[in-house]
């Protein structure tokens, strides 16, 4: 079986891109969705929802490990079994201290297609 396409679906807190994937997911059963940051925040340990102590990782560990798991969701094997498309909403920008800081690195040409909401 093919490995399935993966599409990056960002913007910033409340531009829709929750909205827009779960009425997509809803109209195709191909189509899988996931919650990056969710994922992102069980993938370092860190409770649901909890953004203050996301937001104090360092950014080096944040982006290293964001890398981590963007690579290991790509290469899961459940996904080959099931979807055809799989649509990852996340951020892409971040706010710190009052600056806008990147949340992309080399995990993005994996991405079959990129999407910004």
């Amino acid at each position: 079986m093919k490995r399935p396409k993966f599409v990056f679906v960002g913007g910033i807190n409340g531009s829709g891109k929750t909205t827009i994937l779960n009425i997509v997911a809803a109209k195709n059963k191909g189509i899988d969705i996931v919650k990056g940051s969710a994922v992102f925040m069980k993938w370092l340990g860190i409770k649901n929802m909890d953004y203050i102590s996301l937001q104090s990782l360092p950014d080096e560990k944040a982006l290293r490990e964001l890398g981590k798991m963007m690579r290991y969701l790509v290469n899961r094997k459940k996904f080959n079994k099931f979807k055809k498309i799989i649509f990852i909403g996340a951020h892409f920008i971040n706010i710190r201290n009052g600056m806008t800081k990147e949340w992309v690195g080399d995990w993005f040409s994996l991405m079959d297609a990129i999407i910004l909401i």
